[in-house]
């Protein structure tokens, strides 16, 4: 270490270790380390010198007394680019610091100078810590210091200009898909509530004329009044749909929360399908323990759920066939309710497709059951509001298993 410093060029690109020449009582502390390094195996302080030499990010070391005693080119190519008699061996830190300022690639900060100095001095004197800085060039450097044990620093300057970029471009790509995702949340709500209105007069009227309130309706405008009625009801339910899940997706939807017993719920929710299981002879079973089954939540919405799941659950079963709805209080305190039926099922890789908006499952048996891909994404997504899960299994020719579960914190005393 007792070399005297030499200007580097820049032009080779070769990385060379610049160390000073030292006092003999600094000779002497830093023998313990030069023994140290020549205790790794074979491994000599001229080989350490090299391989120092061949690093990308920059390296400095500052003695006892704060003075820089060496660095590498990396170093003077991240500061003073195009000075090779920049920086001074023997500068102590603060000077190299304002001369970085006056002289060289300055750090830049939206704190100010005193701030921004201070800051890095700070770290320095800790002899550990590290933080990312930007030049003035418009590089980021990720510096790293840490204390060596005879009391020597050793800074690492590493170059992540590349990583903050990344880091800017996703933080951009988030901000214009959460804009995107806001403007088209805002454009359904609006377009939803503008159908709403005209829709319910189409539907007002339709059934005015289908139970014939205003005297006999003549020839086959009865039954056209009838699938007009029919069909204006469907499209409501589908505006509905859109208008729900652009407010769950935009984080308008709350919940009018209440202690509700999810047994009662699936009970009604069971006799608004039962006309639509009759007529495909399938058997809807309920096994609910009373009183079992209470949690906080908002009533309406656990209806929809459950009214959701079995309507599906007819919707796609075969005839004759079955639904059952368990309830259980789990060991663990949660409440979990499932709807399981031996109905047409679907591929296990189609169950995440399924819990999409606007999901369609594309096989025989579905395509004769149409819909909007929309309940069980709603379905899942009011669930998820109240801290809840939905786990779906299902098998071709099988059947389909849907559980919701939600946690002890949402139960309520009675169970």
């Amino acid at each position: 270490m007792a070399v005297a410093a030499r200007p580097v060029g820049l032009a080779a690109r070769q990385q060379r270790w610049v160390p000073s020449r030292v006092t003999s009582h600094r000779q002497a502390s830093s023998a313990p380390a030069t023994a140290a390094i020549d205790g790794l195996g074979k491994v000599s302080a001229d080989q350490l010198r090299l391989a120092v030499r061949a690093l990308t990010e920059g390296v400095s070391l500052w003695d006892h007394d704060d003075r820089l005693v060496a660095f590498n080119d990396q170093l003077r190519d991240y500061f003073f680019p195009g000075r090779p008699d920049l920086p001074a061996l023997g500068i102590g830190f603060e000077e190299f610091q304002w001369l970085v300022e006056r002289e060289g690639n300055r750090i830049r900060s939206d704190d100010g100078l005193a701030a921004r100095l201070a800051q890095v001095r700070d770290m320095h004197r800790r002899g550990i810590g590290r933080q990312d800085v930007e030049l003035a060039d418009g590089r980021w450097l990720d510096i790293v210091e840490r204390r060596t044990p005879e009391g020597m620093i050793v800074s690492v300057y590493i170059d992540v200009t590349e990583r903050r970029a990344r880091e800017r471009a996703l933080a951009l790509a988030k901000h214009e898909a959460e804009v995107a995702n806001r403007a088209k949340s805002d454009f359904l709500t609006m377009m939803s509530h503008e159908l709403r209105t005209p829709l319910n007069a189409v539907i007002g009227f339709a059934e005015l004329i289908s139970l014939e309130i205003q005297g006999p309706v003549g020839g086959p405008y009865k039954e056209y009044a009838r699938d007009i009625l029919a069909s204006g009801r469907n499209l409501l339910e589908i505006v509905n749909d859109v208008l729900d899940l652009a407010k769950i997706e935009a984080g308008r939807r709350e919940l009018r929360e209440d202690t509700v017993d999810l047994g009662d719920i699936a009970e009604r929710a069971a006799r608004f399908v039962r006309m639509q299981a009759t007529k495909s002879e399938i058997e809807v079973d309920l096994a609910l323990p009373p009183g079992a089954l209470l949690l906080r939540g908002d009533e309406q919405a656990l209806l929809r759920v459950v009214t959701n799941l079995l309507s599906n659950a007819v919707k796609f079963g075969r005839r004759r066939g079955w639904v059952r709805v368990e309830g259980v209080r789990a060991p663990d305190g949660s409440i979990q309710l499932s709807v399981t039926d031996n109905g047409i099922g679907m591929e296990p890789a189609d169950v995440p497709k399924a819990l999409e908006p606007f999901g369609q499952i594309d096989n025989p048996w579905t395509r004769k059951s149409v819909g909007t891909g929309l309940g069980l994404p709603i379905v899942k997504s009011l669930v998820e509001l109240h801290q809840g899960t939905l786990a779906n299994e299902s098998e071709v020719g099988v059947g389909t298993k849907v559980t919701l579960r939600f946690p002890a914190q949402r139960a309520a005393a009675g169970g």
